[in-house]
């Protein structure tokens, strides 16, 4: 980036932004207000936020024209930059529309956690119409006030594995109250996924133990099982030891492994016993 830099057969100075590598945007002007001209004819919400950052007097007549320059910009995270520096200025309303217009949820979603008074209902609903269960689960996290029926409901709806997770360990640690049809639903999308990280996630961070270890000791392989054992608290090491034996898909080597990592306590026991004996 250069400051002051003079065009031939002209008095006016101006200041570049490098966009990318190999491309540079210009203003120009004999004062400040001239450079905000053409800030408004470029519409770059980069080089708006490089302006303000250099200078730093700016008045508050002229930094209520950036304000609305920025509306017209087409980059939701460089508006969103903008606006959390201008928070106690801005217009929320209309910064929340022009974000929703872009359909950035992400971003969207950065804006009402530090946005004055936003418009939470209308957010919702443009997560729910454009956005997907990330979004909607990390606006139930991050920001006050938020209708947590109408965003579960959506969560639960879309039935993506990690979200659908995330969504009831939060509510629990929360101490919500969850419905228990709601609970059976979110449990079932996990077990019919048949996805083994899921549900050894879901058995170690939310609870069904059995029934999680029951799907991974019929669909799982031997790693996804040796692992459900290793990683899920109070697993029933017994129970999968028996179900591993069962299985002939299974090789040998992991039986051997899971035997390893974990002694049969009957085994265990004859050879102390062997043991004492020898003494």
């Amino acid at each position: 980036m250069e400051m002051d830099k003079k065009l031939s057969n002209s008095k006016k100075f101006g200041i570049s932004f490098k966009v990318e590598k190999n491309l540079e945007k210009y203003i120009f002007g004999d004062t400040v207000d001239e450079l905000i001209d053409d800030l408004a004819l470029l519409k770059d919400a980069g080089f708006i936020n490089y302006f303000i950052r250099i200078f730093e007097n700016l008045t508050e007549e002229q930094l209520a024209r950036l304000d609305d320059i920025m509306l017209t910009t087409n980059n939701s995270g460089q508006i969103v930059f903008y606006a959390r520096k201008r928070k106690n200025k801005i217009n929320t309303q209309k910064y929340q529309n022009r974000l929703i217009e872009l359909r950035n949820m992400y971003q969207l979603v950065n804006f009402a956690v530090f946005a004055l008074q936003p418009d939470i209902e209308k957010i919702e609903d443009a997560v729910i119409a454009y956005g997907n269960a990330q979004n909607a689960v990390e606006l139930l996290e991050k920001v006050k006030d938020v209708n947590v029926e109408k965003m579960k409901n959506f969560i639960l709806e879309k039935q993506e594995l990690e979200q659908v997770c995330d969504l009831v360990r939060m509510l629990i640690h929360r101490n919500h109250i969850i419905n228990q049809n709601d609970l059976l639903r979110a449990k079932q999308i996990v077990i019919n996924s048949r996805d083994m990280w899921t549900i050894r996630y879901w058995a170690s961070s939310i609870g069904n133990v059995s029934e999680m270890e029951d799907v991974t000791v019929q669909y799982g392989d031997g790693w996804q099982i040796y692992h459900f054992a290793e990683q899920v608290k109070n697993a029933n090491i017994e129970k999968i030891r028996k179900a591993m034996k069962q299985r002939n898909d299974i090789p040998k080597e992991i039986k051997d492994e899971f035997d390893l990592r974990f002694p049969n306590p009957t085994i265990k026991e004859k050879f102390l016993n062997w043991v004492k004996k020898k003494r």
